[in-house]
């Protein structure tokens, strides 16, 4: 899960119990994103 925070950056948790990071919307392994 993932949420955009501005300037190409987005604040993720890859898989339950992951550390929450922050990273580029640039990534190879964005598969895809959506809103409501």
């Amino acid at each position: 899960v993932g949420i955009y925070v501005g300037g190409g950056q987005m604040i993720d948790a890859p898989y339950t119990g992951a550390v929450v990071r922050y990273d580029s919307i640039y990534n190879p392994y964005l598969v895809g994103a959506g809103r409501p």
